[in-house]
């Protein structure tokens, strides 16, 4: 039992139990606790499940948007893209159209004519089929077009091109199939991107027809371009390719049949080019081309004008030369082996470096004129010569095995140092015939060879013999 202490006044102190003191016994405080709580739950009830009216208001309003809030579009029908007398359906609005279904052309009509800026055309996976006697599927007739945007399907069989945006600028066009067109099967404007397109059969070789065309500032991406009439991909200037396949192309007017074709200052990058009846990869002045395959075409694997540069390139089993270059170009880390002509051809002012040539029917680098510097490069296996110098070139740091002849020496003023020249037969490891003046000698020092044969001219030749004896540093080591 608790006890409370109390104080008297004269500070005395006397225990008393609490339930005294508060007048309260165990018993009588049991009951009192009851009696609270049957209050409390007497009243909860009624206040805990108090609550509105669960009839509704009114209608409820709707919460979705509508498919043309999310995305507003016009169907490409009779009703809402009417056409012409020379057009199947007609674009006059920008906006947002697709196909419901294949589109069926009509004898002397274009399928869909774009005349408005800002549109955009979704094929939804169905095609645009021309009939004899229509004219292109998707047709620009409008000049200034911009923005213009197709996807999404196919455009096939139609007499002239399939996609004719000669007029359209600064437009994309992406995923679109064209099939058995008889010009074109893109032909597409100014600053322009062709991404993820595949043309197939399109052409004919009664005009300049082909896969895909695009005018100036234009990009081609990740595109198939196979079995075309003339020409797979052509670019106007300033243009890149990128990620392209060009193969099979046939021949088309003028015998010409050639995969991938550039105009001036182009970039052609990660492209294969096979097994087209013309040249595989074709650049005007200017251009680079990267990281490319060009194998098994009819004529020349890559084949460029003056000021380019060609890196990290393959070219193999062409029926002409691996690789031709004109003036002032660089050449770098490619390889060219078994064509029927050489490896390597280019005329003046070229470099060379870290290329291989090996198996060609001709020679393996073979500068037609000079100046040229070629260095760090090799030469295996080529039935006539592994390096010409014609003359006012260098030939350094090489490895030159196994020839008709290892370096063949046409003109005067050349330095041929520090190559590996060895079984070059059935001629010579260094073979001068054309070194005709007294002034501007060949200089011949530092070379490893087996025999060097001179038959015209005095060039200047370092000592000879082998490593043991000779103490000049412009020696040419003599192999046992």
């Amino acid at each position: 039992m608790e006890k409370v202490r109390c104080v008297s006044r004269d500070g005395s102190g006397i225990s008393t139990p609490f339930h005294l003191i508060m007048n309260v016994t165990p018993r009588s405080l049991a009951r009192k606790t009851l009696s609270a709580l049957a209050l409390v739950l007497a009243v909860a009830p009624t206040t805990a499940l108090a609550q509105g009216s669960l009839t509704p208001s009114g209608v409820p309003a709707p919460t979705m948007k509508t498919l043309d809030q999310v995305e507003a579009r016009v169907p490409i029908d009779t009703a809402h893209t009417p056409g012409d007398a020379g057009n199947l359906f007609i674009i006059s609005q920008p906006g947002s159209y697709y196909l419901t279904g294949n589109i069926n052309g009509v004898s002397g009509k274009n399928g869909i004519a774009v005349l408005a800026n800002n549109v955009t055309i979704n094929f939804n996976g169905f095609a645009l089929v021309g009939v004899p006697g229509s004219f292109s599927g998707v047709s620009v007739s409008g000049a200034g077009v911009t923005n213009l945007a197709v996807r999404n399907g196919s455009v096939r069989d139609w007499p002239f091109d399939g996609v004719s945006a000669f007029n359209a600028a600064n437009s994309r066009f992406k995923e679109v199939e064209t099939n058995g067109n008889g010009f074109w099967g893109m032909r597409i404007g100014l600053g322009c991107t062709i991404e993820s397109c595949h043309a197939f059969a399109n052409g004919s070789a009664s005009t300049v027809t082909g896969g895909i065309f695009v005018r100036f500032g234009s990009r081609v991406i990740n595109c198939v371009v196979e079995a075309n009439t003339r020409y797979g991909i052509v670019t106007d200037d300033g243009c890149s390719v990128s990620g392209c396949t060009a193969e099979d192309t046939v021949v088309g007017g003028a015998g010409i049949a050639q995969g991938i074709v550039t105009g001036n200052g182009c970039s052609v990058l990660a492209c294969l080019a096979r097994s087209n009846a013309g040249i595989g990869i074709s650049l005007a002045s200017d251009c680079t081309v990267s990281q490319c395959a060009s194998t098994n075409n009819g004529d020349t694997g890559i084949s460029m004008m003056d000021n380019c540069i060609v890196s990290f390139c393959t070219s193999a089993h062409n029926v002409n030369n691996g690789i031709t270059a004109r003036s002032n170009c660089m050449i770098t880390s490619c390889s060219a082996g078994f064509c029927t002509a050489s490896g390597i051809q280019v005329s003046s002012g070229c470099v060379i470096s870290m290329c291989t040539t090996y198996q060609n029917s001709q020679f393996g680098i073979d500068p037609t004129s000079g100046p040229c510097l070629i260095s760090n490069c090799s030469a295996y296996q080529n039935t006539l010569a592994g390096v010409i110098a014609p003359g006012s070139c260098t030939v350094r740091d090489c490895s030159i095995v196994g020839n008709g002849t290892g370096i063949q020496v046409n003109g005067d003023a050349n330095r041929i140092e520090g190559n590996n020249v060895a079984g070059n037969t059935p001629n010579a490891d260094v073979r001068i015939i054309g070194t005709i003046s007294t002034t501007g000698k060949t200089v011949v020092v530092r070379n490893s060879y087996n025999n060097i044969l001179v038959t015209g001219g005095t060039p200047d030749i370092g000592p000879q013999g082998p490593a043991a004896t000779v103490t000049s540093p412009w020696a040419n080591l003599k192999q046992p």
